[in-house]
């Protein structure tokens, strides 16, 4: 998939691990990236895991954006809850 993420599928079950090396971010292109993958799975009519590599699944959103403001961070906050709303719904 991309260097952020990979995702697997097997007997319909689709994984999808995050991995950026880090903390896991939830920057612009994480969520983008979520998304992308979530679209897949929905077409490959597969239930989710969302997973972190061992040890780390999330530290939230980038922070470095939101200390910055302005327009992206808002727009990485709108776009963070539609997945969390996404996610909560997903069928």
């Amino acid at each position: 998939m991309t260097d952020l993420l990979s995702y697997q599928c097997s007997d319909s079950i689709a994984t999808i691990t995050l991995d950026d090396g880090k903390l896991n971010v939830l920057s612009p292109q994480m969520l983008s990236d979520i998304n992308g993958t979530l679209d897949r799975a929905e077409a490959d009519d597969a239930i989710v895991v969302l997973a972190g590599r061992p040890g780390v699944l999330s530290a939230g959103f980038d922070l470095k954006i939101l200390r910055a403001a302005g327009d992206e961070a808002r727009a990485m906050l709108r776009a963070g809850f539609e997945l969390a709303a996404r996610v909560l719904s997903f069928p």
